[in-house]
């Protein structure tokens, strides 16, 4: 199934392979969560514990902090131009 072609269902969420990745601060895994009927984006990271244990450490971002991170990135470049 594809990422464009998936209906969330509130309380659920999905997360695709993240071919893009070239960097080990970059997620394993991207997709979205739905809570309360709000979406959230979500990025997971494969890590090992101490045991050599993999774990999935997690991040979700709401679209206004998605948005306001781009605001803010795109003020900082156009100051140093």
């Amino acid at each position: 199934m594809s990422q464009s072609n998936f209906q969330q269902k509130d309380m659920t969420g999905v997360l695709f392979y993240n071919a893009y990745k070239d960097k080990d601060t970059q997620p394993n895994f991207k997709g979205k969560v739905m809570i309360e009927g709000k979406e959230f984006s979500l990025s997971a990271w494969e890590r090992k514990d101490k045991n050599g244990n993999t774990y999935y450490s997690l991040q979700a971002n709401s679209p206004d902090e998605i948005r306001s991170r781009a605001e803010d990135n795109l003020s900082k470049l156009k100051n140093n131009v």
